[in-house]
């Protein structure tokens, strides 16, 4: 229940965000979170499947406590019609709540859904493959040919992920990465007139993945794995979206709609620059995982593994045969 994107090298310095700009929770705050159960976690309560669809039931006769939500004095969970968006989190338009007119609704809307994200690191053992093919054409006088051809495929041998959301802390703390607070940043939505505008709250994960990349790497190399290795970290629910719902906006939020659009090059290449230019992304909610990267590797050391080098020979000597009576 993961999306991600390997990569066979090792993971460049952007491709996890900065850690955040210094403000986080007090010693204090700390202290007095770590004694509250988790927020509830709406985004998986309602999950089911591989790809999360559909809408997000709320509980709506379940008081919070404030000190849950440190960033608004809500007691209630928003009541705003929330769908997932798809792997990403959540997403919401609500029109009977004015969601993209009321400062107050969407400060809520984010403080309901703001749980702690899902993350996995993910290990992919796999090897190249050189396979033949018989190709027909037929030229223009009608005469019909034949011809061989070699093509390479990737063959997975493992694919496994092994989940590490246990392990950050369940409260995050909200702030914007550009010096406004995020009241401001709220207005400033509020304020813009574009028909396509968006607001969107990222959660970050303040951790040191490069570390524990290295690592697993190592550790699953050491096992006797000679073949290709990707590790990388995929993440689900780590975004809250609020759009403002309308014809051309709700044509390009339906994955049909937008299919369309990119089978239009021109349309589709205007409507990603207003978007873009209408996007408010300057809102994260920042979390940690308040374990060093080696602890947090020990801890899930036994639930790594890869085929030794008996069941890599064997594989070999499968893939060899074939490659003769094939």
């Amino acid at each position: 229940m993961y999306s991600s994107a390997a990569s066979e090298e090792p993971p460049p310095p952007d491709l996890f965000p900065p850690p955040p700009p210094g403000q986080y929770f007090s010693a204090e705050e700390l202290q007095r979170l770590s004694a509250l159960p988790p927020p509830t976690d709406y985004y998986s309560l309602g999950c089911s499947g591989t790809v999360p669809s559909g809408a997000i039931p709320v509980a709506q006769a379940v008081p919070a406590d404030p000190a849950q939500v440190p960033a608004d004095p809500a007691t209630q969970p928003s009541l705003a019609e929330t769908t997932y968006d798809h792997l990403r989190g959540v997403s919401s338009c609500d029109v009977l709540l004015h969601m993209d007119q009321s400062g107050d609704e969407i400060l809520k809307y984010l403080n309901t859904y703001n749980t702690r994200p899902l993350q996995a690191v993910r290990v992919h053992g796999h090897h190249q493959e050189t396979r033949t093919r018989t190709v027909s054409s037929t030229d223009s006088n009608g005469n019909r040919t034949e011809r061989t051809e070699t093509y390479s495929v990737t063959v997975t041998d493992f694919d496994y992920k092994v989940d590490l959301s246990h392990f950050i802390f369940p409260f995050g703390f909200i702030q914007t990465d550009n010096g406004q607070s995020v009241e401001e940043a709220i207005q400033d939505f509020l304020g813009d007139a574009n028909g396509l505008k968006k607001l969107t709250m990222e959660k970050v994960v303040d951790f040191d993945f490069e570390h524990l990349w290295r690592m697993v790497n190592g550790y699953v190399r050491s096992l006797g794995w000679r073949r290709g290795l990707t590790v990388s970290f995929p993440r689900a629910n780590y975004r809250a979206k609020v759009w403002k719902k309308g014809c051309v906006s709700s044509v390009w939020e339906n994955g049909c709609g937008r299919c369309l659009c990119y089978a239009t090059i021109i349309p589709c290449c205007v409507m990603n620059w207003i978007i873009k230019k209408h996007k408010q992304t300057h809102i994260k909610s920042y979390y940690r995982i308040d374990h060093h990267a080696l602890q947090v590797f020990e801890m899930i050391k036994d639930q790594l593994w890869a085929p030794g080098f008996r069941q890599q020979a064997l594989g070999l000597v499968g893939e060899i045969s074939r490659d003769v009576f094939w």
